[in-house]
């Protein structure tokens, strides 16, 4: 077909010219019948709907801007219904169209398209069983590309390579109120087990972050060039475990190598519900402690103990120890009625109330309201109310619930009811919680006698726990 074309020059050898054609028509026009005519513009016209179709064995098919013959500078046009190329290639020249109107589409096979440079305008391309490769060059589109699947064979898939612009996911769309947005997901499959890291933003619209896998395997997020920074800009708190419920108690874990012991070790930080404290473990003895390199204060910033740089320890507000006084400057008459028998300090005129914290006074005692190890101080002078005829050997204690301890005691040999004499003790006691601490005295001389206290002082003091 590449040798049948038209030439141009002198008017004889455009006659001639014409009659080949001619000849050439009616030849085709035998077999095609009536799908083929020769236009008035000398082209020919070949109607594939009404005709057994134009087919190409061998050769190539050459449709150029310029068509030769006595029609020079025409525009070629090759209008097909289906076109059939066995083997050879079409070749669309440069500057040239190949226009598919309507629902009109080209079809690859099994090898694909293989193009340069591939505009879509206004329209699809759509691959059912064949591939549409693009080797070095680009794909170009202002509108949308639909695949289930985009992967790159030889390798890395790259988007956005060359920073022309920022990647959007899932921008155009709303999701349904109160519903989670769609999520970006990461998977790593393996026979011994799936997991993935999903990226979304969650129905409470919060950004959420998440890894799913096998128990007990980890989430790492890490900087291995330098520090790990979190809410940098600080506009909100970081929070951890807010929804913990009953049995939740996780704990914040951080790790460190010592000496001692040469190994990596960690502490804990945990609330639990066992107790209702917060907690801060070690793994084991090997940390020798926690140090605190800085003045301290604990407390709720009114009240507070406060520990300065060289360890100096003071009390502000209501912070301190559990202590408590009680006194008597007045005369508090006790009958010691039987002889060697123990009667509480307790008489008609009462002790007076001195400071007290974290614990009570009720005449003539003081309530400890914490257990512990407290010291007890108490001191006392006394006389007789009346002359007791020979010297009276008295000895005084320290009653708890009512029964008199054996630590604290003191003796005291009054001789005469002028005598006042002054008598004190101390003593270490182990303290339940609301135990109640008074003094007592008793006389081992003899019976009936009437002790007279002028003055009286008793403190006790929290030095430990039990």
């Amino acid at each position: 077909m590449a040798g049948l074309r038209g030439l141009s020059g002198s008017p004889r050898a455009a006659t001639r010219a014409r009659r080949d054609w001619q000849k050439l028509f009616a030849d085709f026009s035998a077999i095609m019948g009536d799908g083929m005519e020769l236009t008035g513009a000398g082209l020919i016209a070949i109607d594939l709907a009404s005709g057994s179709g134009l087919k190409f064995v061998g050769g190539d098919l050459s449709v150029d801007d310029t068509v030769y013959g006595p029609y020079t500078g025409a525009t070629a046009n090759l209008a097909l219904g289906t076109f059939t190329l066995d083997c050879g290639t079409v070749t669309i020249a440069a500057n040239s169209d190949v226009l598919l109107s309507g629902t009109g589409h080209v079809t690859s096979g099994s090898e694909g398209f293989i193009v340069g440079t591939l505009t879509v305008t206004d329209g699809s391309i759509i691959d059912s069983d064949g591939t549409i490769s693009f080797s070095s060059t680009n794909l170009a589109t202002t509108g949308t590309i639909s695949t289930p699947e985009l992967y790159n064979t030889g390798g890395d898939l790259k988007i956005m390579p060359d920073a022309q612009g920022d990647v959007h996911l899932f921008g155009d769309t709303d999701v349904g109120d109160n519903e989670n947005g769609k999520k970006l997901i990461v998977w790593r499959k393996a026979a011994e087990g799936d997991s993935r890291l999903e990226f979304f933003i969650n129905s409470g619209e919060s950004g959420t972050f998440r890894y799913i896998g096998n128990a007990g395997e980890k989430f790492i997020l890490q900087n291995n060039v330098g520090d790990f920074g979190i809410q940098e800009s600080a506009a909100g708190n970081v929070k951890l475990f807010t929804f913990a419920a009953a049995g939740d108690n996780p704990s914040l874990t951080q790790a460190g190598y010592i000496t001692n012991g040469t190994n990596e070790v960690e502490i804990s930080w945990t609330v639990r519900d066992t107790d209702d404290y917060f907690h801060l473990d070690r793994e084991n003895t090997n940390i020798l402690g926690l140090k605190i390199n800085m003045p301290t204060i604990i407390g709720d910033g009114t009240n507070y103990v406060s520990v300065a740089s060289d360890g100096d320890l003071t009390f502000v507000g209501s912070a301190g120890i559990v202590y408590g006084h009680m006194y008597t400057n007045d005369v508090i008459a006790i009958a010691l009625t039987d002889q060697n028998t123990w009667y509480e300090l307790n008489g008609a005129t009462a002790w007076t109330s001195g400071v007290v914290h974290r614990c009570t006074f009720s005449d003539p005692a003081i309530t400890v309201l914490e257990p512990g190890i407290y010291e007890v101080v108490w001191s006392l002078s006394t006389d007789f109310s009346a002359t007791p005829g020979s010297k009276q050997e008295i000895e005084y204690g320290i009653m708890v619930g009512g029964a008199i301890q054996a630590e604290g005691q003191a003796h005291r040999t009054l001789s005469n009811s002028t005598d006042t004499g002054n008598a004190c003790g101390v003593a270490i006691l182990d303290l339940a919680d609301n135990a109640v601490i008074s003094l007592a005295a008793r006389n081992v001389t003899s019976s009936g006698k009437t002790l007279n206290i002028p003055h009286g002082n008793m403190t006790v003091k929290q030095v430990g726990g039990t």
